[in-house]
């Protein structure tokens, strides 16, 4: 890593006309961000979700966030967690964890549109319908007048 460092400040930073500077010099710091293993929130959440459950990933959440919060090892915003629970939803048999995910981000984005849209699709595919019409409800609560709710809510209800 050390070699692959100094190859793109000496050689393919130059070569492509950047000048180097302080700010512009890359450096260990650039990709781990004072991790020893750099990765993606949604790697480690999946990791552990596939080796020991949803209980477990949303244990790593709470300690990870607790420890790198405004870091900048993690991403801890928003689309983070909701786009790992649409990444497990795609599974059948992470659904389950897909929806404890997506329950978790509500904690800290409660209003989260986006959020509460793929928690009701991940319910849908895991043969919630009950579930999946509560989330699309508490988001029609937040954006009344958002009618791709309001289809996804016709298309989904007992008899709609």
């Amino acid at each position: 890593m050390i070699k692959m460092v100094m190859d793109i400040n000496g050689k393919y930073l130059p070569a492509a006309g950047r000048t180097m500077t302080d700010l512009t010099r890359v450096t260990c710091e650039t990709c781990h961000h004072g991790l020893a293993k750099p990765r993606t929130l949604r790697a480690a959440l999946t990791e552990a979700v596939q080796a020991k459950g949803a209980d477990s990933a949303i244990a790593l959440y709470r300690t990870l966030r607790l420890r790198y919060f405004g870091s900048a090892a993690y991403d801890f915003s928003e689309p983070s967690l909701n786009e790992t629970g649409n990444q497990l939803a795609q599974v059948p048999d992470n659904r389950k964890a897909a929806i404890a995910i997506l329950k978790l981000n509500l904690e800290f984005f409660p209003q989260s549109i986006p959020t509460w849209t793929n928690l009701a699709n991940a319910s849908v595919a895991a043969g919630d319908t009950a579930g999946a019409v509560e989330a699309i409800n508490r988001a029609l609560a937040i954006q009344p007048e958002n009618n791709q709710l309001r289809n996804l809510l016709q298309r989904i209800k007992p008899g709609g």
